[in-house]
């Protein structure tokens, strides 16, 4: 394939439209923290992205317009410079209420591309459809790149850092367009705009059968992937109890699915219809959705694995083996629980050996027998008569007294 400017058209528009998502998808995984930042429900933050989805949904038709006025150039260069504009205002947001207004400006800024790059493509190439396919592949890779790049960013630098990805993006991508882009010139440039935003001839076209339904099933379809691409990787994490970076792959698979189920779609609906696709689509997203939900709220089977108890610290050691390392004989007859060890001064120690032969030196002992306890605590027997004894003794009845 020869390289022409319609491809280099086709490449820039679609990496606009890349610009345009990773700054509203940057958005989603950040959720939790904004809202900890801010002291704030999710459902503030879920006002503020309903806003700006919405607020990108009504742009459609105006940015149509827009580009007839003063042409397609313009109008993409001022979604992308908008896109990077707003993306810098949300990270700086100093409360809530500035947060939700500059969220629906990025909004509406990235609202006024998609319209008018399709047509501005329609004039470059012959066969439309593959463009738009192309053009459209660029919302899969921003939602591939944007939630982990977001989630890595957010995690070592915060949240604002994360969301100035919209801007690092946007501003490359303006720079470039404006540079390799031919200008244009609007296809009705005298018309007045009062004209052009007239309500009756809109109210007119919607009330057509056709119109009306694929308007219908267009906007469910809209509401549930905006809703999806909003609060993912908040349900994700807060309702399945995933990990912050677990949620963000997950998230970034939904958009390879969505991304290669696009082409499988076009062709199932090429050879069965339209609509027996859209039903078909629109009930396993139905069944996709309950499926989800239902893994997220169904409680986890304990695990059959055997667990180890911990060890515990025992008083009772065994049966004591006195060795004497000098003087006289060692009596036998060792109290139950008392093990004595004095040829190993220095290394590893069972627990409370230490405490037990300081004890006896404290006495007045050294080491080599077993001293006994009276009842009134104090030492018996030949281990207090002879001081000149060395001894070490650990007794079961020194630590339960300690």
């Amino acid at each position: 394939m020869n390289w022409r400017y319609r491809h280099t058209a086709l490449a820039l528009c679609t990496l606009a439209f890349t610009a345009t998502m990773v700054a509203r998808l940057a958005i989603s995984p950040l959720v939790p923290r904004i809202t900890a930042e801010f002291g704030v429900t999710n459902a503030t933050v879920g006002l503020a992205l309903s806003g700006m989805w919405l607020a990108y949904a009504l742009m459609q038709f105006p940015s149509g317009v827009l580009g007839d006025r003063y042409g397609e150039r313009l109008v993409i260069l001022t979604a992308v410079g908008a896109t990077a504009v707003a993306s810098l205002l949300i990270a700086l947001s100093p409360s809530i209420g500035v947060f939700v207004l500059f969220t629906v400006v990025l909004g509406a800024g990235a609202g006024l591309h998609y319209s008018v790059a399709t047509t501005f493509l329609a004039k470059q190439f012959d066969d439309i459809g593959r463009a738009i396919g192309v053009h459209v592949a660029g919302g899969p890779i921003a939602g591939l790149a944007a939630p982990p790049l977001a989630v890595f960013v957010g995690s070592r630098f915060g949240w604002r850092a994360g969301i100035l990805l919209g801007t690092a993006v946007a501003v490359p991508v303006f720079a470039l367009f404006a540079l390799r882009v031919r200008p244009t010139e609007g296809v009705r440039p005298d018309q007045a705009m009062r004209e052009r935003f007239a309500l009756a001839p809109l109210v007119g076209l919607l009330s057509r059968p056709p119109i009306l339904y694929t308007t219908g099933l267009a906007t469910l379809g809209a509401f549930s992937w905006q809703a999806t691409a909003s609060f993912l990787p908040t349900f994700l994490e807060v309702g399945a109890g995933l990990s912050t970076a677990l949620a963000a792959l997950l998230f970034s698979l939904y958009f390879l699915v969505h991304g290669a189920a696009q082409p499988v779609t076009g062709s199932i609906s090429d050879r069965f219809g339209r609509d027996a696709t859209a039903v078909g689509t629109m009930g396993a997203g139905i069944a996709g959705y309950g499926l989800l939900v239902d893994g997220a709220v169904r409680p986890r089977p304990r695990s059959h694995r055997r667990r180890r108890r911990p060890r515990r610290r025992r008083d009772v050691v065994g049966r004591a083996r006195p060795v004497a390392v000098h003087g006289p004989p060692v009596r036998r007859g060792a109290r139950r629980g008392v093990r004595t060890r004095p040829d190993r001064v220095h290394g590893r120690r069972r627990v409370g050996e230490r405490r037990g032969r300081n004890d006896l030196r404290r006495g007045g002992v050294g080491a080599g027998v077993r001293a006994p306890r009276g009842r009134d605590g104090g030492r018996t027997g030949r281990a207090a008569r002879e001081p000149g004894v060395r001894t070490g003794v650990l007794t079961s009845g020194y630590l339960r007294g300690r």
